[in-house]
């Protein structure tokens, strides 16, 4: 009752003021129910149509449902799904203007926030808050017979759009719980398969200044990356492939991938003999891998890997060869580093490869002794300068440069310097280093099950080699100072080890030289000449110019031991040198 009091008092101005505001907002109301629904059937058909237009035929979007917010700005989708037309593409890569990168795309929901649906309509912008889409399934094809003559012809994605919109500006893209699956075009097989992975994108600006704006990642501020616990079976089906997490991002122009992990499917026996041939078996764990100065951007359009650093964190290698079987019919000078760095597909250029606090083992099966023998290489930090197969790179600097540091067995302190020679037709290297003081009882883990040697007693004071080597050939020094050498011969019987005794007896008396420089003084050098025979790898060549020159060293009975009996003066040394130098320039003219 006290409200019609109220009312019958107003004046009749205030009564028609009243009633144009209730008409008004009645027609508010109005409006915005016919507009909503107005503004759903355009902005359906404009987006489907624009996507159509900008990519010229080639992809088509759908969606379930459209629903729009016209007091809130936010416009969401259900079940989209963008859709190749892989006809058009082929016929495209016919005619070698097919993009790089071919995409279909399916997701439950898309969220587009605070979208101004006047400026779209009016002033051809757009200027959002964000977008999110959730649980995409994401195909990405690659056309690897995109050549960079037609990425240079192609128009850029603000040329594409520049018909439909002035600019483009959304503050934030992001992608949660994608599946993502990496094909190469015209085939349905994934090469590689990712799932949970997150991305956002920040600070998205297409307009005509963005488009040759260097700092931004494909008009992006920054592109970051999150994929967790990752497991994968090799296409052999003989490793599982995993990860914990990788992280990357554009700006930071960084990736880090933390407890990399390569391990066989059986045990090391078991998994030689799924081979009719010698095969290395890899055991690798890794903490960390992390990346600086990647550039993703000629990573992703022009295949071509370019970092500063990439640091390797507490690796750990395992690697087994079993000797029953024959060797490989295939040269494993292939396989030399850098002549595998010559044979990637991918064009690389890294400054620097450091690995830090890692380990590497490499063991083999004897059948003679039905035992394996393990080197180990603890505390291994390394750092390798001047990685690259790109050619103008190399006539800049030819030279990869690898420094290596580590504790051989875990026992004496070992450095090394290889020098790889990427210019050189037959793939030259040399390396030198020295080995610190050791009890030589600790290569018992290797000479046992590999020679049927045990060393009884023996101190290493220090070993000195200098190599020059290539595709087939090595030769060189070594000087091995050590006193007290003495060493048991053995035989296997009923599954043991058993000494040998009369021969050991005759080894330490006449074969094995027990000190070296001798009681006169004199110092014996080795030689470390050796032919690499196909079935040889990088790094037994290596190992078999190092075992030649302590082959020379410690046997009394070694071929002309005469005249391997030097003294370590400066003018004996340098004319190893020019003999060493005159060597080298015989195996190239053969060559």
């Amino acid at each position: 009752m006290v409200g019609k009091e109220h009312f019958r008092k107003l004046t009749g101005t205030h009564k028609t003021i009243l009633s144009v505001l209730v008409v008004i907002i009645g027609l508010c109301l109005s409006v915005i129910i016919y507009v909503h629904f107005r503004w759903k059937s355009v902005l359906s058909s404009e987006i489907k149509a624009a996507v159509k237009e900008s990519s010229k035929g080639l992809y088509d979007l759908s969606f379930d449902d459209i629903s729009i917010s016209l007091l809130t700005g936010n416009v969401g989708f259900e079940n989209l799904h963008l859709r190749p037309d892989t006809a058009l593409f082929m016929d495209l890569q016919r005619r070698n203007v097919a993009p790089q990168y071919l995409l279909t795309i399916r997701m439950d929901a898309l969220l587009l926030r605070d979208v101004g649906f006047w400026e779209i309509y009016f002033h051809k912008k757009i200027d959002w808050s964000s977008v999110i889409i959730y649980q995409p399934d994401i195909i990405v094809s690659h056309n690897r017979s995109h050549t960079t003559k037609e990425k240079t012809r192609s128009k850029n994605v603000y040329q594409l759009l520049s018909g439909l919109l002035k600019t483009v500006k959304i503050k934030s893209i992001v992608i949660k719980d994608a599946d993502l699956r990496y094909r190469n075009a015209g085939t349905s097989k994934d090469v590689v398969r990712f799932k949970g992975l997150s991305l956002r994108i920040s600070d998205l600006k297409i307009d005509s200044a963005s488009q040759f704006d260097r700092s931004r990642f494909y008009y992006a501020k920054d592109v970051s990356l999150n994929l967790n616990k990752q497991k994968f079976l090799t296409k052999n089906g003989l490793y599982t492939i995993s990860f914990a997490s990788l992280e990357a991002s554009s700006s930071g122009k960084s990736l880090k991938l933390t407890q990399l992990k390569v391990k066989p499917m059986y045990t090391e026996m078991a998994f030689s003999r799924k081979f009719k041939q010698q095969h290395d078996r890899y055991d690798i764990t890794v903490k960390e891998v992390l990346c600086r100065e990647l550039n993703f951007e000629t990573l992703l359009t022009d295949d071509r890997l370019t970092a500063h650093a990439i640091s390797i964190d507490k690796a750990d290698i395992d690697i087994f060869m079993n000797r029953e079987l024959p060797p490989v019919s295939f040269d494993k000078g292939r396989n030399y580093p850098h002549v595998v760095l010559r044979r990637l597909q991918l064009p690389t250029l890294i400054d620097t490869i450091r690995i830090k606090n890692s380990t590497i083992a490499y063991s083999e099966y004897n059948p003679k002794s039905k035992r394996k023998g393990t080197v180990s290489f603890n505390r291994f930090d390394a750092s390798i300068l001047n990685v690259t197969n790109d050619s103008a790179q190399i006539a800049r600097n030819k030279w990869a440069r690898a420094r290596i540091n580590t504790w051989l067995m875990n026992k004496g302190e070992m450095n090394v310097t290889i020098n790889f020679d990427l210019a050189a037709r037959n793939s030259d290297f040399n390396f030198k280093g020295t080995l610190g003081g050791m009890d030589m009882r600790a290569l018992n883990g290797v000479s046992k099950g590999l020679s049927l040697v045990q060393i009884e007693s023996g101190k290493i004071k220090r070993v000195e080699f200098n190599v020059s080597a290539d595709w087939r050939r090595s030769s060189g020094w070594l000087k091995l100072y050590y006193n007290d050498l003495k060493v048991n011969i053995l035989k296997e019987e009923d599954h043991a080890l058993e000494k040998r005794g009369l021969i050991s007896s005759i080894a330490n008396a006449l074969v094995i030289k027990s000190d070296n420089p001798d009681d006169d003084g004199e110092l014996r050098v080795g030689k470390t000449i050796s032919v690499r025979p196909n079935s040889g790898s990088f790094f037994n060549l290596m190992w078999t110019a190092v075992f030649a020159g302590m082959k020379e060293t410690l046997l009394a009975t070694a071929g002309d031991v005469d005249k391997q009996q030097v003294k370590p003066t400066k003018k004996e040394l340098r004319k190893m040198k020019r003999e060493k130098r005159k060597a080298e320039r015989k195996l190239r003219l053969k060559d």
